[in-house]
């Protein structure tokens, strides 16, 4: 008997292709609330410590998804400069909050939509932003949730999980320029700068599929959620009254996929 499993990535996490394995990894940020739903048992779980791993994961298949589709963000390590030898993301793991190995997974998607790219202005002297374009083109829809889709040989007691690395409300431009200073304190390579973004207004909830929902979109639903429902996003630049939403635009809080 096998059955489908699908990992949900919700907010600032690394991916990185690292041969036959998938590397998850999120650093560090006191802004951040971290932790899963296994959308089984309705409560937000602490990730193992990141010496440690998840035991369900030994039931996983080995996939042969191997590269990023352009909806995720996404640069390559050869682009920005790291050795042959070496990973984007390196040991040790204490250096991170969340760090997970995987195998391959049969497939990887972008789901729900996340804005495009566009609307994010990026410092283009850095040699990640170069990467971004070279790998998403100019003109891309990009998706605000990576699914990483596996096939178990054993029932592992769910079939949905939400990795959850974000904030409890959107950042705004100096929100994310801090975030990068963390994400820079662990990966020295990192010096992607934005220097603007323009979301627009936020994109609709989605109440009817917990798998895609932020945790201010699962308020009560989620026992022990660590962010309140529907928490201010912002201000509205034309009334000055707060706008009523979520983090809901990849440009607020966003992934990265890392190949060779």
């Amino acid at each position: 008997m096998t059955t489908e499993i699908n990992i949900y990535l919700h907010g600032f996490f690394f991916t990185e292709i690292q041969g036959s394995n998938l590397v998850i990894a999120s650093p560090k940020h006191d802004m951040h609330k971290f932790g899963y739903w296994d959308h089984q048992q309705n409560l937000f779980l602490p990730f193992p410590a990141t010496s440690d791993s998840f035991p369900w994961i030994n039931f996983l298949k080995q996939g042969q998804q191997d590269y990023f589709r352009s909806g995720i963000l996404q640069f390559s390590r050869k682009e920005i400069g790291v050795p042959d030898n070496m990973f984007f993301i390196g040991l040790p793991a204490d250096h991170y909050k969340v760090y997970i190995t995987l195998p391959l997974p049969k497939d990887i998607t972008s789901v729900r939509a996340g804005g495009n790219i566009k609307e994010i202005s990026m410092d283009r002297s850095g040699k990640v932003a170069q990467s971004i374009y070279t790998h998403c083109g100019e003109d891309t829809d990009l998706g605000l949730i990576t699914c990483l889709t596996y096939v178990s040989t054993a029932n592992i007691g769910f079939t949905d999980i939400s990795f959850y690395a974000e904030h409890c409300h959107a950042p705004d431009i100096s929100g994310i320029k801090y975030l990068f200073q963390d994400a820079q304190l662990v990966f020295p390579s990192f010096d992607l700068k934005f220097t603007a973004f323009n979301p627009g207004k936020p994109l609709p909830a989605e109440q009817n599929d917990e798998n895609l929902m932020t945790l201010c979109e699962a308020g009560a639903r989620l026992k022990n959620n660590p962010c309140k429902p529907s928490m201010p996003v912002g201000e509205d630049r034309a009334t000055k009254n707060p706008m009523i939403g979520t983090l809901l635009r990849t440009a607020n809080c966003p992934q990265f996929g890392i190949g060779g």
